[in-house]
């Protein structure tokens, strides 16, 4: 059965491949704080001891602190001035990195946090992460995550037949050809079950558990 947003097509295909289907992937494009839950892991931390500023952090293994979020201010005055106060003390106690993650019910503190230093690092549907470098010092504080992995499948029946679809909608629509099934993987999701679930999303086929093989990476 097709999809709705999708047709699907058996081709013949002649290259004599025996493979139940063959995943290819891809970087593709950036995605600020969609598809990137795998890879944004938190910062490191530690049980180092606690700084003498007014807000609650802990030291992280990178000579930075983590911001306790669960035990800041809910007003935004009183948690500006801890702040500031906090970044000088870290700042005389020689941290380097500063960490706060803002769950959304705390997003009114965005604002506070900014007017101290702080800029965006990533963002997930449920919070805002935010940094600040304090030493005058060139940034070693990572990049976040910006890439998406992308999936393209070759699948083959005992017929030696490709299975092959034309989008109805999408990038590839315009051009009105036929392509092999693709699609981005999940928070989370391997490389092969992100293969499986595209090939079944847009053609309802279900290919077999075993015989798969990665083709190439680009």
């Amino acid at each position: 059965r097709a999809s709705r947003i999708f047709r699907a097509m058996l081709f013949r295909f002649r290259a004599g491949l025996r493979y139940t289907f063959v995943a290819c992937t891809a970087a593709s494009g950036l995605a600020m704080g969609m598809h990137t839950t795998q890879m944004q892991a938190p910062p490191p931390s530690s049980d180092g001891p606690l700084s003498r500023a007014p807000l609650f952090a802990k030291a992280d293994t990178y000579g930075g602190m983590l911001i306790d979020a669960s035990k800041l201010p809910t007003d935004k005055s009183e948690f500006s001035r801890l702040l500031s106060e906090s970044c000088d003390e870290w700042r005389s106690e020689g941290k380097r990195g500063l960490w706060l993650s803002l769950p959304i019910d705390q997003s009114h503190l965005v604002p506070a946090a900014v007017e101290n230093g702080f800029t965006y690092h990533r963002a997930t549907t449920k919070s805002l992460t935010l940094v600040r470098w304090l030493p005058e010092t060139p940034c070693t504080i990572p990049n976040a995550p910006f890439h998406q992995v992308g999936v393209g499948a070759f699948v083959i029946n005992e017929k030696e037949e490709l299975l092959m679809v034309k989008e109805r909608s999408g990038p590839a629509a315009k051009y009105n050809i036929w392509k092999v099934p693709t699609g981005l993987i999940e928070p989370g999701e391997d490389l092969v079950d992100a293969v499986r679930r595209e090939v079944e999303e847009e053609t309802g086929v279900r290919t077999m558990d075993e015989g798969a093989e990665v083709l190439s990476f680009r």
